[in-house]
């Protein structure tokens, strides 16, 4: 058989694509994975973590709240008196009380909001916190998480990939992608906190007619961290700087405040007020 010239030789190469078009393929593509891992997953979490019964939410957290160290059965003076503002608060907002429930852990949570409507804290809170007015506020933030159904909506859009790991294990996405991904998490975490302090804001205000002190843990956390930290966008919290501005917005006139008692209150706020 003979070999025809005009026929185009397989063997030649297509010239090589411009290397950064090669870099705008790939860059494109990696967004387009992160926005379908991260929107699709916060969506499913917003269908699947509302229809979870509330039993499985509260065995989840009975899990943790023992892995933190649940002291609440020793009835200190810290969580009798805590449990007694947290129930104030759940009036103001005619929430059921058997429907809600506050713990006292070992480990330094601060304070901490689990699946099931249940609020923790941690004596560390109170190193924090030297008046009821900044106290009441921590714990309506909390409340706040718990009755926009946050720790619900964040186990739904865990859960998905939990199956798929651990009954199937698919893996949903290597370490790269899982980190761009985090990053939509960190701005919903941020986004959540946001719609926390605001439902904070508004409890405080029906309670105290006023928010005078209600920064008292986040200007105690500057004075004892500092300033240094990484960028609010590799946070789950909002910038520190602006949750304080954002309260004070909302000042009054040297409102009187009202101190913790000090069979509760830390020694630290002694340091404080000096």
């Amino acid at each position: 058989m003979k070999y025809d010239h005009n026929l185009p030789d397989d063997s030649v190469n297509a010239p090589d694509e411009a290397w950064w078009k090669q870099v705008l393929k790939l860059g494109f593509s990696i967004i387009f994975v992160v926005v379908i891992i991260g929107v699709g997953s916060h969506f499913l979490g917003h269908i699947v973590g509302p229809i979870i019964p509330g039993s499985v939410h509260k065995k989840l957290s009975n899990y943790y709240s023992k892995a933190f160290g649940d002291i609440s059965d020793q009835k200190s003076a810290r969580f009798l008196y805590t449990q007694r503002i947290f129930q104030e608060i759940l009036d103001q907002k005619d929430l059921d009380h058997e429907q809600w429930e506050i713990r006292q852990v070992q480990q330094e949570v601060v304070a901490a909001t689990l699946p099931g409507k249940i609020i923790v804290f941690s004596d560390k809170l109170f190193d924090f916190v030297c008046h009821e007015n900044a106290l009441g506020f921590i714990i309506s933030h909390e409340i706040g998480h718990a009755y926009l159904k946050h720790p619900e909506l964040a186990f739904g859009k865990l859960l998905p990939s939990l199956v798929l790991n651990f009954v199937f294990n698919i893996d949903v996405g290597n370490d790269v992608l899982q980190s761009l991904s985090s990053m939509f998490d960190l701005k919903v975490s941020r986004t959540r906190e946001k719609a926390a302090d605001e439902f904070a804001k508004k409890l405080a205000l029906a309670r105290y007619g006023h928010l005078d002190g209600a920064d008292e843990f986040f200007q105690r956390h500057l004075e004892e961290e500092g300033k240094s930290g990484p960028h609010e966008w590799f946070s789950t919290h909002p910038d520190t700087i602006k949750r304080i501005e954002a309260i004070n917005s909302h000042y009054g006139q040297d409102n009187e405040l009202i101190p913790i008692p000090e069979n509760v209150r830390s020694k630290k706020c002694n340091i404080f007020n000096d």
